[in-house]
């Protein structure tokens, strides 16, 4: 809880979602900007490096995911239906270890990334765009 409350915190989010029955949550800061939150387990990278899929993937590709330096950043990406190995490159991000919890021996990364989940953002009305359109003193306050 306190992990995602920190990135919460870190860039500004007033809203988020889950996305589309994956474990990946969609984010949206008080000026609109979309983000995607991706977390992803070390042995769900190397599950994912043994599919017919991964042949296809670029070698460095491969390698960062296959040491944990990188996560690949595509809603559902490793579930058994998704996304090519050729195509791989352009959704890999830099990995960034979560804290461990004593009693867990799975370890897990995390990515959040800019604009990485398809939101059609023109008709998202941010909270700082609504808070000058709509004349109210309580939505005038920090929190709602």
């Amino acid at each position: 809880v306190a992990f995602f409350h920190n990135i919460l915190q870190k860039h500004d989010i007033v809203e988020y979602y889950p996305y589309k029955g994956t474990r990946d949550f969609l984010l949206l800061d008080a000026d609109g900007k979309t983000y995607g939150l991706f977390v992803r387990s070390a042995s769900q990278s190397q599950t994912l490096l043994h599919t017919k899929r991964a042949v296809a993937a670029a070698a460095e590709v491969r390698d960062g995911l296959s040491k944990g330096q990188t996560l690949l950043c595509y809603p559902g990406a490793y579930s058994t239906t998704s996304l090519d190995g050729s195509q791989w490159g352009q959704y890999i991000q830099q990995a960034t270890p979560m804290p461990t919890q004593p009693q867990k021996t799975e370890s897990y990364s995390y990515a959040v990334v800019p604009n990485a989940l398809p939101v059609h953002a023109q008709n998202i009305v941010s909270l700082n765009a609504y808070k000058k359109e709509t004349p109210c003193p309580q939505l005038q306050e920090k929190y709602i």
